[in-house]
């Protein structure tokens, strides 16, 4: 299992905001990342399983590919 980090998203093609990551986890619609370290302040380090990220994008190709 790999753990990426907020900048690896950007490689995965997630380019978006911190701010706006945190609005769609905080909707349920993008993948709730792990605790990285026991930090209870707002610069806690966190970071997503990579293959929950996977999961994210191939949903939103079928999405994609459902409204066509």
């Amino acid at each position: 299992m790999k753990i990426l980090r907020y900048w690896d998203l950007a490689s995965k093609g997630i380019p978006y905001t911190r701010k706006h990551i945190i609005h769609l986890v905080k909707t349920g619609r993008f993948p709730k990342p792990v605790k990285l370290s026991k930090s209870l302040g707002p610069s806690t380090a966190v970071g997503w399983i990579e293959s929950e990220i996977d999961e994210y994008r191939a949903e939103l190709i079928r999405q994609r590919d459902a409204a066509a």
